[in-house]
């Protein structure tokens, strides 16, 4: 929907905080229907014990620690493990594979299955306490998602695909790489319930609003008769009679 920063330290509480608020708030969907994150990812390659404290603690919330994993051709995007000493589930994101998700999903040209659909940068949203926010997807945006490019080479009779980067910031690019992944990670068939429940939460305030008054009914204007002069015929003068 959009792309977004809170500025901070993330060891800090109110960093935290402001985190944890923006993720509870509701989206307004441009249909009227209401809408709720349902899953976050979370990436742990910095402040690691702290995502993982942060993670742990809100146990019943759909939060997910991820991490880089192998960048081997055709390795699974998501492998999970527990760990045992965090006390959370730990998911690695295969980098090849996720790369190559991301790219070949900008190639489809139209809209339709696994089109990738990106909001006008002066476009607004609107959250459920009536916070207007932009869409966040500017130029420097699309810099950052196309910032590397797959390298193949052939040694010693195999194939090596390498990553190149080609801008100096990459962070869009593992950002989408990574909601991929929590995409995959959501529950069977929960997106085809919320699906359903937005249609009939769109149906159910459509049918709330009330109908527009009836205009007043028009009372037809009919035209009034011209009144015709009567006439009279004096004599037997035939067609030169007078009249009068």
């Amino acid at each position: 929907v959009c792309n977004y920063r809170i500025a901070g330290n993330f060891d800090s509480p109110a960093v935290q905080d402001a985190v944890e608020d923006f993720l509870s708030q509701e989206w307004i969907h441009e249909s009227g229907g209401k809408m709720k994150i349902h899953a976050v990812g979370f990436d742990t390659g910095r402040k690691t014990e702290t995502v993982y404290k942060f993670i742990r603690k809100r146990s019943g919330k759909h939060y997910v620690a991820l991490k880089g994993g192998a960048s081997t051709a055709g390795t699974m995007l998501v492998t999970s493990r527990w760990h045992k000493h965090q006390g959370i589930w730990l998911h690695s994101v295969a980098d090849d594979t996720g790369k190559t998700t991301v790219y070949e999903r900008l190639e489809i040209a139209e809209a339709g299955a696994r089109y990738q659909h990106f909001p006008k940068a002066e476009n607004k949203f609107l959250l459920g306490d009536g916070t207007l926010l932009s869409s966040g997807y500017t130029t420097q945006y699309f810099r950052q998602l196309c910032s590397e490019k797959l390298k193949t080479t052939l040694e010693r009779g195999k194939v090596k695909r390498e990553w190149i980067k080609v801008a100096l910031r990459n962070e869009a690019l593992d950002l989408r790489k990574y909601n991929f992944a929590v995409f995959t990670l959501l529950p069977p068939g929960l997106v085809r319930r919320l699906k359903k429940k937005l249609a009939a939460e769109t149906t159910e305030e459509k049918a709330e609003q009330p109908a527009p008054d009836a205009p007043a009914p028009v009372e037809p204007v009919h035209p009034r008769k011209p009144k015709v002069k009567e006439s009279r015929v004096v004599g037997g003068l035939g067609r030169f009679g007078g009249r009068f």
